[in-house]
């Protein structure tokens, strides 16, 4: 019954109609008692009133009790990135001035670091004491713990002495050959180069002069063979010359044993070549024209032939076995 007005009016609206009617039910009943008549009291109490005017709102009730915490809610979505903050200001270049004598706390000057704040001071360390020079001198026979004599380093504290090594014995004589002619049956190495010839035709010869440093003794003749990195007119040729000169252009040799049992009693001039452009070797019969000993200044001339017409070139290395 109740439901309605609670709706309309809220709980201080009914509260305030309660009031009115309670009230009107006491005037009500004042009147009846006043007037004495049973009838009249009858009729007013059967007879309803009109309502009367809305109430003033009653004060607010007292808050209710705190309601449990709800669950935790979601997670909220990233926000925006925000803005790029402004630039700085540029800092100040560093600025250091010397100075000399007794400042800022130095004795020995130091520099002053301008662009702190505040300024720094970094002192100059004291200046040490010149160092002595060094004074040595030398001595002979036994002092000093030295048999073979040494040197005192005076200047040092306390004195240092070195001592000389023991003589070392006598080496044995060297050959006589290096003052004068090669004796026979040695082996002379060296180096030879073609820098550049322009050949007009094949079958040119192309001379290389080689140098033994010391004359070569005057012999039967020497046999001739460019071993090693060129085109040999034959298959004969090309054993024979690898068999005479077994050798590399790294590490030029003369077969020794084969020469002195077959050549009967002839130098060799064995010519490795390290790189060879046009170039081949003239043959290996003792002939003049393959090869030219110089004995008054000591080495010779090589005489290569041209393959064909064009530029000539090579270098490599030799090895003569003197006879």
């Amino acid at each position: 019954m109740l439901s309605p007005l609670r709706n309309r009016f809220g709980i201080p609206g009914v509260i305030s109609v309660i009031a009115l009617v309670f009230a009107m039910l006491g005037g009500a009943y004042a009147a009846s008692s006043n007037s004495g008549g049973g009838k009249a009291s009858a009729s007013a109490k059967a007879k309803k009133g009109p309502p009367g005017p809305k109430g003033a709102t009653g004060p607010a009730g007292p808050a209710g009790p705190a309601g449990a915490a709800g669950a935790k809610g979601d997670a909220g979505a990233k926000g925006d990135t925000g803005a790029a903050g402004s630039s700085g200001t540029n800092g100040a270049s560093a600025e250091a001035v010397s100075f000399a004598g007794a400042e800022h706390g130095c004795t020995e000057g130091g520099i002053e670091v301008k662009s702190a704040k505040p300024a720094v001071f970094i002192c100059n360390g004291k200046k040490g004491t010149n160092g002595a020079s060094a004074e040595a001198v030398s001595f002979a026979g036994a002092e000093h713990g030295c048999a073979e004599g040494g040197i005192e380093v005076k200047s040092a504290k306390p004195a240092v002495f070195v001592c000389n090594g023991k003589a070392g014995k006598d080496g044995k004589d060297g050959s006589p050959w290096v003052a004068g002619t090669a004796p026979d049956k040695v082996i002379l190495k060296g180096t030879w180069a073609i820098p550049y010839y322009s050949a007009a035709a094949g079958g040119e010869r192309i001379p290389a002069a080689i140098s033994t440093g010391v004359p070569i003794p005057a012999g039967p003749g020497f046999y001739f063979a460019f071993a090693r990195g060129v085109t040999f007119a034959s298959a004969e040729e090309k054993e024979f010359a690898e068999l005479l000169c077994p050798g590399t252009a790294e590490g030029p040799t003369v077969n020794t044993a084969f020469a002195d049992k077959e050549l009967g009693g002839a130098g060799v001039v064995c010519v490795y070549a390290l790189t060879a452009t046009n170039l081949t070797g003239p043959g290996i019969e003792p002939t003049p024209t393959n090869w030219g000993p110089m004995n008054s200044g000591g080495g010779g001339v090589v005489n290569f032939i041209s393959t064909a017409a064009g530029i000539a070139k090579g270098s490599g290395s030799w090895a003569i076995y003197t006879k």
